[in-house]
């Protein structure tokens, strides 16, 4: 089987058009066409798995972050991984990035030191400032399973923010055998 192709990123990335949306709503002119069901249906299909990372996983995770000046964490979830960073590294200035407003909200309370963001990943690395070179992206983001679109601008933005520091590094985990896509 031929390897992934690396991704194209020459389009604009997309950014929200209404605080909490993200894109993820199909609209028709001013009626929102999805109901709770729709909702909750789409929300699994965003989540990389059923259950929370094992805090196995999540320090095998923190420990592939070793040596980064700062961590940008992608997809926190309820933060098993955060907390691994936070407690590996609690002299490091921590990133987090949650989609979701419910977990974002809850990552807010339990990791105050940790700077949290409720926005997609693209909007979120496109805009962080003032990181160190050696800045580690660690990332729980289920690629295989988010909308083509959602996907393309994350990925974009990644390899984007991986160019402007040398020593910049991305430390992902995915169910699937082979990388999520080629860097």
């Amino acid at each position: 089987r031929r390897g992934r192709q690396p991704v194209r990123c020459a389009r604009a990335l997309s950014r929200p058009d209404r605080a909490g949306d993200h894109g993820l709503q199909q609209r028709s002119g001013s009626r929102v066409l999805l109901t709770t069901g729709h909702r909750m249906i789409r929300a699994a299909a965003l989540a990389g798995a059923v259950a929370p990372s094992s805090r196995y996983l999540a320090r095998a995770m923190a420990r592939a972050a070793h040596g980064a000046d700062a961590l940008v964490e992608l997809g926190a979830g309820r933060g098993p991984v955060t907390r691994a960073l936070a407690q590996g590294y609690p002299e490091l200035r921590l990133v987090v990035v949650e989609m979701r407003n419910d977990l974002a909200l809850h990552l807010r309370r339990e990791f105050k030191a940790a700077e949290i963001h409720a926005a997609p990943a693209a909007v979120v690395l496109r805009n962080l400032t003032g990181l160190p070179a050696a800045t580690g992206v660690v990332s729980s983001l289920p690629f295989r399973s988010m909308p083509k679109a959602l996907r393309h601008d994350t990925v974009c933005s990644i390899l984007e923010f991986l160019r402007h520091g040398q020593g910049r590094f991305v430390v992902q985990f995915t169910y699937y055998p082979g990388a999520p896509f080629a860097v």
